[in-house]
């Protein structure tokens, strides 16, 4: 056998070498080729992602802004009812003032609450005392509505307190006399400081941007820019001047004509309120680390050049390689191939949880499907889903959101189950688990088992709607008999999927049986 290999290798030494350039020269033009499209590609991937990542947080943001300036409005709103109905009589100021410091201490974003006169005397504070000889006539605001009927709030630039110096966000709406006519102004200031700390909870780079302002184009507050910069009109920006006649929410890359550094924006316009969320990233500082994995790319690929031309040179003094050899790189393919198979396992449970993970579910399910349709078993899927976990994630952080899904497939792993049957995390908060040869009764013991389980981790869940402030779950069953041939698993999931939807609807930490 060895003359035999040796004699064929004969037969094709002259060609050899001209196919191993020629195979050289090919494999050298890939390497460049994919090199060059994997960098362009990550430079496309990474202004994508960025992309993305800017229009979310301009998007949080502007859910953050709508829900502070909603409830101050609807505060503003309860006192113009109050105020229009019973009078300003001394007794009612007496009785409002205590709600107003009540209503201050309620909402961390006030920084007060007070209600002028027609003249512009104030009437009545949050404060403790009410400062003499301060008439507030003269402030925006004031004259805003003493000119307009308008009954909605008036959002104004910042300005800086007459009563503690602080600078505040105005937000005030007009008092009317019974016949229609001005009787004066409510007033709630908003404490910039709110927003700075607010928006200071981000990790961002030192030259990134998060701001908040007016539709007109005035800087409310602007992160990292100190207070010099707060009421500059940025309106002939391309923001104000292109970007959002466009669109209300988007993003878009431009040089900002505050410091004229380019960045890449996400952006989003409120409809409730004129309120322009911006955020930005730098994108000389994103671009850095690209520009630095791309130089160590490419010095990596001149090395692989090189190493594969050498190799090439090595292999081309080679092609006289005996027998032990060869069978010594079959014995290593056989080991790797071995590797191979370990990996492959490996890659069938959930680096997280443990659990199975979606491709072992899939796989599992469908193999199941198929033996219960020679036998016509019955067999059942539950879907679980974690309920408020987006709340839990933004309360808590996504490391506590980790944490909570591990613990939650911990419980459901130990429940008492047979060893026939499969629990997995069917993605992102949701798990599933696969009963093999059942019936309703011991599908829906076992849905119940699951949600008793979650419970009694006791996962402190602040921002859940139920008293006991814990997490829980919900989960949709679906027993069925498998027929031959077996239904389609996209079809089971999608009904097991329905009953967990009604579960959520119902009011969730239950489980819902779809037949």
């Amino acid at each position: 056998m060895k003359a035999s290999t040796r004699e064929k290798a004969s037969q094709y030494q002259m060609p050899l070498p001209k196919l191993m350039i020629i195979f050289m020269l090919f494999i050298i033009t890939t390497v460049v080729a994919l090199n060059g499209w994997a960098v362009f590609n990550s430079h496309q991937q990474l202004i994508d992602s960025t992309e993305r990542n800017a229009k979310n947080l301009s998007l949080s943001l502007a859910r953050h802004a709508e829900d502070t300036f909603l409830q101050v409005d609807i505060l503003l709103q309860d006192l113009q009812e109050r105020i229009e109905q019973d009078g300003q009589s001394s007794v009612q100021l007496n009785r409002l003032g205590d709600i107003l410091r009540s209503r201050k201490a309620a909402l961390p974003q006030l920084h007060g609450i007070f209600i002028y006169d027609d003249k512009g005397e104030w009437l009545v504070n949050s404060g403790i005392a009410k400062p003499a000889n301060v008439n507030n006539a003269d402030r925006e605001y004031f004259k805003y509505h003493q000119n307009n009927v308008s009954q909605s709030i008036h959002i104004g630039s910042v300005i800086q307190s007459r009563s503690t110096g602080d600078l505040i966000v105005p937000v005030s709406m007009r008092i009317n006399k019974p016949d229609g006519s001005f009787n004066g102004v409510l007033l709630a200031t908003l404490s910039l400081n709110y927003f700075k700390q607010y928006y200071g909870y981000y990790s961002m780079g030192n030259m990134d941007v998060l701001a908040i302002l007016l539709s007109d184009g005035r800087i409310l507050y602007g992160r990292p820019y100190d207070d010099s910069y707060i009421n500059r009109n940025v309106s002939s920006g391309p923001l104000f001047s292109e970007h959002l006649k466009q669109s209300e929410s988007g993003t878009s890359t431009f040089v900002s004509t505050l410091d004229h550094i380019e960045r890449i924006y996400g952006y989003t316009k409120l409809k409730r309120y004129p309120i322009v969320i911006a955020a930005g990233f730098d994108l000389g500082l994103v671009l850095n680390k690209w520009k630095s994995d791309s130089l160590v790319y490419g010095v990596i690929t001149l090395i692989l050049l090189f190493t594969i031309t050498l190799l090439g040179l090595i292999v081309l003094r080679q092609v006289r390689m005996n027998l032990k050899n060869q069978i010594d790189l079959t014995i290593v393919r056989d080991e790797l191939t071995s590797v191979n198979h370990t990996l492959q396992a490996l890659a069938l449970f959930d680096g997280l949880t443990g659990l199975a993970n979606r491709r072992q579910f899939d796989i599992f399910l469908q193999q199941t499907l198929l033996r219960a349709a020679e036998t016509r078993q019955c067999m059942a899927l539950i879907m679980i889903d974690v309920d408020a976990f987006k709340k839990y994630n933004d309360y808590y952080g996504h490391v506590a959101g980790d944490e909570c899904l591990r613990k939650i497939g911990n419980a459901l792993s130990k429940m008492p189950k047979r060893k026939e049957d499969l629990v997995a995390r069917y993605g992102g908060e949701e798990f599933a688990i696969i009963i093999t040869d059942t019936d309703k009764q011991s599908a829906t013991t076992l849905a119940q088992c699951a949600l008793d389980s979650v419970r009694e981790e006791k996962i402190a869940h602040e921002m859940t709607l139920f008293s006991e402030k814990i997490v829980t779950i919900s989960a949709g069953v679906y027993v069925f008999s498998v027929d031959n041939p077996p239904p389609a698993a996209a079809a089971i999931i999608d009904i097991a999927d329905v009953a967990l939807y009604h579960a959520k609807n119902n009011g969730k930490n239950r489980f819902e049986v779809s037949e």
